[in-house]
């Protein structure tokens, strides 16, 4: 059966072993790696994150000390998507006091993971989210490994990875048999 093409301009095959990049889709994984925290004592939802990290990359902004995990896992952090090139990072609203889609809100929370957990998010993920779960072929590590599908749009040129926009590494991960 053939289940498409993961190079067009190359036309190789996706098989059983190709890597597709998930993006955003990581959020869940993340969150679930947050929860085993949760469970296991080591993180409060609802306790201030810069009880557990200082965040220096907001300075002067009180309203750091009230953002938590729920918050950054619910996208009421304040926080933008991503700041503007060369400029700091800005709370836009109270923390809260509504949604608005942030991966800078899970950018300080994966810090806030590896602060408690003493691991790099590859690590701490491998080891209580992919592994035990048996997701043996996925990853927060990017890779430009030949078994990775190329993105594309109508045409048949695969799209160029902007790894620039990937603050927190995406998932890897081989589709289901």
């Amino acid at each position: 059966m053939e289940l498409g093409l993961k190079n067009a301009q190359k036309q190789d095959l996706i098989d059983g072993e190709t890597i597709f990049e998930a993006a955003s889709l990581s959020k869940p994984v993340f969150t679930y790696g947050i929860l085993k925290l949760v469970e296991n004592g080591k993180l409060d939802l609802d306790k201030p994150l810069a009880e557990y990290l200082c965040y220096a990359d907001i300075k002067n902004d009180e309203r750091i000390n009230a953002i938590t995990a729920r918050m950054v896992l619910t996208h009421t952090s304040g926080f933008p998507n991503w700041r503007p090139k060369n400029e700091s990072l800005k709370i836009y609203f109270q923390p809260g006091e509504r949604f608005s889609y942030s991966g800078e809100g899970f950018l300080y929370l994966q810090k806030v993971v590896e602060h408690i957990s003493g691991l790099s998010l590859e690590e701490y993920t491998q080891k209580n989210v992919f592994i035990p779960l048996g997701m043996t072929h996925s990853s927060f590590i990017w890779s430009n490994d030949s078994k990775k599908a190329a993105g594309h749009k109508l045409t048949v040129t695969p799209l160029k990875t902007k790894e620039k926009y990937l603050k927190m590494r995406p998932l890897q991960c081989t589709p289901i048999p």
